[in-house]
């Protein structure tokens, strides 16, 4: 097994080998992020840099992040900076990154899901060129950049971000062609800037989207002898300027070649993307060297004769010659000379052809050797395999012998233990069979003593049933005195409730037939702090009843109502509970503030236990005293319990 991953391992490095080459320089750059991953250390720059889709999701971010930057006022973009960084380290918290790398696909769609969302916030806010900026690639900014490093409007590295610097040379380019520099380049504007030609239409407002169009970007034109001439003759065609733009160029890609903090594919990549005069380096023809150094030779001969007119225009007498003015301009016209020049581009070429042929080189070496190495494996993975197979065939040999071995000698201990269980299952019956004589012997003898206890016993016996006829007899006549007692009780409870009918109806008689009831004797000494003798029912504004009252009450919610517990609480709020009633009665208890009123003869204790409204009235009453008591029902009362009054007035008082 461990051989053939070996030779699965190199054959995946085969082909990974096979598949790496020059192309590896035409990756996109959105394929990384937009920091160099070495130098990541945070859990969400390392999360950002492990994998292309996190790459792209940094991109999209950054592009609008960019663009609402720089489309605020200068006042406004610290905090906005702020918030930034402020949401930037919640991610941690939020996707659960504190534990660092290997990230989950959760963790990675947690924080690819953050960036779109917080881009297409940024582009909700924007409009207009800034909004069409936002929705560039970053392949398309890197060209634009790369125009503007033509022009000589940019003088830093064409990276594909649109920071602080990239701003101001596009500001520099529409100042150039007259246009409003508002920082962001209209559709009309980047076409203009990638064709090498001179935008006549400016965007008149950086904010006013443009209608039905998409922002497009174009690459180098396929007619290249075309673009280098017309960039040239743009830059001015000779001079300091031209020289200086295939110099620089030429210390670029030196210095990218030899980055030590890069990968070589990095380096490799970065330096084939430096354009030269519209074309990318990589892509320059020996054809191309010589048009640039035709444009710029043809330049250089119509400035010199142009600096020599000059001369002789402005010269004094003996002083205007054109041998004067050519000894004269010589060193001047000769600074930057079309020899010099063609070394200039010839080294930015060659830099990039010898380290594409290197790369070349050192990857068809690391293919022959991946090669060899997997012949290699393939001849020992074989060989292996036999030697395998022969170890796996005498395996089985030794197998088979030992298991025949194994199968005798198991079939000789089997029937040795079948032997010894016939003789254990011989001696376990003979056990058994006399266990089971001693048994009956046993049975037999617990037979006759039976016998013999019944014949000895059986008085006793009979004895014992007589006496438990007689007990059933008096547990029945017990049962019969128990019916008659409460026949008596339910005959007594009969009476009882005639004899509350009767005083109802007593009372409702009196009470139809009597004129208004005289005053009761008022007491013979006033109460400290007593009520008044009499309560207006206007003052209290609630309905009050008499006695007839209060055997309603008891006979439709009281120990004897015909309804249920349910229906008796019902009515008693309904009908009762808040209202006012005034009752005479006998005093059954009274204290701190609290008296008892016994309505009913055959009450032991009370039947109204009522607080009074001044809790010093309960000072002078005498137990049995009969008084004459307005109060509100607060309560309900049962067979147990007294029912609950509140707010008591005395209304009039009587001796015992």
């Amino acid at each position: 097994m461990t051989r053939s991953r070996e030779i699965t391992s190199l054959l995946a490095s085969f082909v990974i080998l096979l598949t790496i080459g020059v192309a590896s320089a035409d990756v996109p750059i959105s394929s990384r992020p937009t920091f160099d991953c070495e130098k990541a250390k945070s859990p969400l720059a390392l999360l950002i840099c492990s994998g292309e889709e996190t790459a792209r999701a940094d991109w999209d971010f950054k592009i609008a992040h960019y663009a609402r930057n720089f489309s605020l006022d200068e006042a406004d973009r610290a905090a906005f900076w702020k918030d930034q960084d402020k949401w930037s380290k919640s991610l941690d918290k939020t996707c659960r990154l504190s534990g660092g790398p290997p990230f989950s696909q959760k963790q990675k769609s947690c924080v690819i899901d953050a960036y779109r969302k917080r881009a297409a916030l940024y582009r909700s806010k924007l409009s207009g060129d800034a909004l069409a900026e936002s929705k560039l690639t970053p392949e398309q900014l890197l060209q634009i950049q790369q125009g503007l490093i033509t022009l000589g409007f940019f003088n830093g590295e064409a990276d594909g971000e649109f920071g602080p610097r990239t701003r101001v040379a596009i500001k520099k380019y529409q100042e150039a062609k007259g246009l409003p520099q508002s920082g962001f380049l209209s559709m009309e504007q980047r076409q203009a800037l990638l064709e090498g030609r001179t935008a006549s239409v400016g965007s008149s407002n950086a904010g006013v989207p443009s209608q039905g169009t998409s922002p497009q970007s174009s690459p180098p034109r396929a007619d290249a002898t075309n673009v280098i001439e017309m960039t040239m003759k743009d830059s001015g065609g000779c001079g300091p300027l031209v020289f200086s733009k295939a110099a620089s160029i030429a210390a670029t890609i030196e210095h990218r070649l030899n980055d030590r903090y890069v990968g070589p594919e990095l380096r490799l990549s970065r330096a084939t993307k430096e354009v030269l005069f519209g074309k990318y380096i990589v892509q320059w023809t020996d054809d191309d060297i010589e048009t640039a150094v035709r444009v710029y030779r043809g330049c250089d001969v119509k400035a010199r004769e142009e600096a020599i007119r000059k001369c002789q225009r402005s010269g004094g007498p003996g002083y205007n010659t054109r041998d004067y003015c050519e000894s004269r301009l010589s060193n001047a016209l000769t600074g930057y000379p079309a020899d010099r020049f063609r070394a200039e581009v010839v080294n930015a070429v060659s830099l990039v052809r010898n380290a594409i042929a290197q790369q070349k080189a050192k990857e068809e070496a690391q293919i022959a050797i991946a090669k060899q190495q997997a012949q290699e494996a393939s001849e020992r993975a074989e060989r292996e395999h036999q030697e395998a197979l022969a170890r796996a065939e005498q395996q089985a040999r030794e197998a088979s012998e030992r298991a025949e071995r194994e199968d005798r000698e198991a079939s000789e201990r089997a029937e040795q233990q079948a032997q010894i269980k016939r003789e254990r299952d011989k001696q376990e019956a003979q056990r058994e069979e006399a266990r089971l004589r001693e048994q009956a012997k046993r049975d037999r003898e617990a037979a006759e003593a039976a016998r013999q206890l019944a014949e000895t016993e059986g008085p006793k016996i009979a004895e014992a049933a007589k006496e438990a006829a007689e007990a059933r007899r008096a547990r029945e006549e017990a049962e019969q005195r128990l019916a008659q007692i409460r026949g008596q009780i339910e005959a007594q409870d009969r009476t009882r409730n005639e004899a509350l009918a009767q005083a109802r109806a007593a009372d409702a008689a009196r009470q139809a037939a009597a004129a208004p009831a005289p005053p009761l004797q008022a007491p013979s000494a006033p109460l400290p702090q007593a009520a008044p003798a009499s309560r207006p029912q206007a003052a209290t504004g609630v309905k009050t009843t008499g006695h007839v009252e209060f055997h309603n009450m008891l006979a439709d919610t009281g120990c004897d109502s015909r309804y249920s517990r349910e229906k008796q609480a019902d009515l008693f709020a309904s009908r009762y509970k808040g209202q006012r009633m005034t009752v005479t009665g006998e005093v059954a208890s009274a204290n701190k503030g609290k008296v008892g009123i016994r309505m009913l003869p055959s009450t032991l204790t009370s039947d109204i236990t009522v607080g009074l409204r001044n809790p010093q009235a309960t000072y002078d009453l005498n137990i049995g005293q009969r008084i004459r008591l307005s109060f509100t029902v607060s309560s309900h009362g049962g067979c147990l319990l007294p029912f609950g009054g509140s707010d008591g007035v005395i209304e009039g008082r009587a001796g015992v």
